[in-house]
């Protein structure tokens, strides 16, 4: 059987493209750990309207909706930009941001890691 990666899909190989389910995965993933720290999760979608990696759309009522561009880029690029978005849409100061982005990113790997042992 196959090693797993977050969401419980399959580890990608490198370069591998993100599906459209992959993102909805990766997504679910972070949410959950992102409330289990008190933050507010916004909503996220692919691609973004303009050529950017992560682009961030506020709203007059706090809302707002993180895009991240798929299309060429590696699994890990795609989750570093989706925790980046987390961070940036809940105003995190820079020790706050630092002491979440540190438990975050790795998770995209802990899965993965744990399979290997």
């Amino acid at each position: 059987m196959g090693r797993q990666g977050v969401g419980g899909a399959p580890e990608r190989a490198a370069g591998q493209p993100v599906s459209a389910i992959r993102f909805s995965r990766l997504v679910r993933a972070l949410a959950f750990e992102a409330r289990g720290v008190d933050l507010r999760v916004p909503g996220f979608r692919s691609p973004p309207r303009i050529t950017a990696n992560r682009t961030i759309r506020r709203f007059p009522d706090g809302q707002a909706v993180v895009a991240v561009a798929l299309k060429g880029r590696s699994e890990p690029e795609v989750w570093a930009d989706l925790v980046e978005g987390l961070l940036a849409f809940n105003g995190m100061n820079l020790v706050d941001a630092a002491r979440l982005r540190s438990h975050l990113l790795p998770l995209h790997c802990r899965e993965t890691e744990l399979d290997a042992a």
